[in-house]
């Protein structure tokens, strides 16, 4: 009885292993194939990011004075080292599954849904703040030529309500609710009021004040007569 007792559980776990060795050794040879993939891919994410300017995408935000590295990586390298996380991370849940972790793959599935939302939230920022440098040299050019003397503080002004816009929408895209993004585009509509209210009251009043002159004089849209 003793015997039988000790011999039976080890013959359940030897059956067992057995039973998942196949699906073990099929997972393994997934998650090598995935990671000659990942890196081939990863290097070449990085060549094209590289090739394309990515590395200076802080200046033209007008982030940084200079290109930036973290660890001694670029921006591109550190794009290609996500790129090949992720795609490891997807093999992993893969194998997972195959070897009947489900519990495992689930939580997998969810935190590379995560890590993608956070990718995308991220290229809405960046999209964001490259709208918004555009939008200030947009507003402070063309207040300059109306002759403002206040077009910088627009500018910024403008700038920053697309960028406050832009997180709004990446913390949206992170699960954060809809409700910041109707409060950051209220906040959006007010800033590109002030920034017309800015320009008539405090830059352009000169400007303006000669457009009413000269319709009050008679150049201004005649009546029927």
């Amino acid at each position: 009885m003793k015997i039988e007792a000790i011999s039976r559980p080890a013959v359940g776990a030897l059956n067992t292993l057995l039973a998942w060795d196949p699906k073990g050794l099929g997972a393994a040879v997934l998650v090598f194939l995935a990671w000659i993939v990942s890196r081939f891919l990863g290097n070449l994410v990085a060549q094209l990011l590289r090739g394309v300017g990515f590395d200076g995408l802080p200046v033209q935000l007008g982030l940084a004075q200079g290109p930036q590295s973290v660890g001694g990586r670029t921006l591109s390298d550190l794009a290609g080292v996500v790129a090949t996380a992720l795609i490891l991370l997807f093999a992993l849940i893969e194998a997972m599954e195959v070897i009947g972790l489900t519990q495992l793959a689930a939580f997998g599935d969810r935190l590379v849904t995560f890590a993608v939302n956070v990718i995308i939230a991220g290229a809405i920022v960046g999209v964001g703040l490259w709208i918004g440098a555009y939008i200030q040299g947009l507003l402070q050019e063309g207040l300059e030529r109306a002759g403002s003397r206040n077009s910088r503080l627009i500018g910024l002004v403008g700038r920053y309500a697309v960028v406050v816009f832009a997180f709004a929408m990446a913390l949206q895209q992170v699960g954060f609710g809809e409700s910041i993004v109707v409060t950051a585009f209220t906040l959006l509509f007010g800033a590109a009021c002030l920034a017309v209210a800015l320009a008539f009251g405090l830059g352009a009043r000169e400007t303006a004040g000669r457009a009413v002159q000269r319709f009050l004089e008679g150049d201004g849209p005649q009546g029927p007569r």
